[in-house]
């Protein structure tokens, strides 16, 4: 009489070979999988931005109905960081009408921060109000 083998499994040599063909699969997608983490980041950041340049460019032509802008200097703030709020180089107006006020009530004191970089840096050109938006602090800061 035969006896009947319980074939119900796979054999070590099995898994291991397995095992061994999912790790270099692993290892051939992971660098492009980073890339498109890298790429969703960018993506992230850039769309913040243009979304923080529409808010402070409301917020600016809002303060500029009731204040003139100085010619003296650009208004810079960066936002984010580690405290991850709006940080002033410099503002224009009175005390009681400051254009970080405004920009913070239009951006509802909720301060994005960047994916890729420590800030979001907003610059208003002193004279037209133009407001620029880049990741990052700007050159020389």
């Amino acid at each position: 009489m035969k006896k009947e083998r319980n074939n119900k499994g796979f054999s070590l040599v099995e898994l291991i070979v397995v095992v061994l063909i999912m790790g270099i699969i692993a290892v051939a997608l992971a660098p492009q999988v980073m890339k498109w983490v890298g790429t969703a980041r960018e993506n992230s950041d850039n769309n913040q931005a243009k979304t923080i340049q529409s808010t402070v460019q409301g917020a600016v032509a809002d303060w500029q109905s009731r204040n003139s802008v100085p010619d003296d200097a650009d208004a810079v703030y960066k936002i984010g960081g580690a405290s991850n709020t709006l940080d002033i180089t410099h503002d224009w107006g009175a005390t009681g009408d400051l254009l970080s006020t405004v920009i913070d009530e239009y951006m509802g004191g909720d301060f994005p921060k960047p994916q890729t970089a420590d800030v979001f840096t907003v610059t208003i050109t002193k004279g037209t109000g133009k407001v620029t938006v880049t990741i990052g602090a700007p050159a020389g800061t």
